[in-house]
């Protein structure tokens, strides 16, 4: 049962990693590459609108609170309701309970992180808009 949680928590640190490099690749288009483009070919409006215009869609926030909603129970509800299950058994062993407990901090972090990242709409590194 100690496979349960780590498994994901690996899967859940992979894909925190993987939306937050998408995420800083679209601000690095939205905010250097397109304005760059523009200045190349002497077009004053963005060259590169799908990323400005995909994130004022009508409801993109309430998805955004939706997606965060779902991977959090994904990714933090349900490994924790293993690991109290585990944790409830009546052969636990000290050592799974030492090691479940440490799963349970990365757990917490990677809850904080996820919730850092859905609050704040771009990726930690980011490139700062000017």
């Amino acid at each position: 049962m100690l496979d349960f949680p780590v498994i994901y928590l690996i899967l859940a640190w992979t894909y925190l990693v993987n939306d937050e490099k998408i995420s800083s690749i679209g601000c690095y288009v939205r905010d250097q590459l397109g304005p760059r483009l523009g200045e190349l070919v002497w077009i004053h409006s963005m060259v590169v609108s799908w990323e400005v215009c995909q994130r004022n869609v009508p409801g993109r926030t309430m998805r955004k609170q939706l997606r965060t909603t779902v991977d959090l129970i994904t990714y933090l509800v349900l490994p924790m309701v293993g690991t109290t299950a585990s944790w409830c058994s009546p052969t636990v062993q000290s050592l799974f309970a030492l090691a479940s407990l440490t799963q349970t901090l990365a757990l917490g972090v990677l809850s904080w992180q996820f919730l850092r990242h859905a609050g704040r709409g771009e990726p930690a590194g980011a490139v700062p808009r000017a």
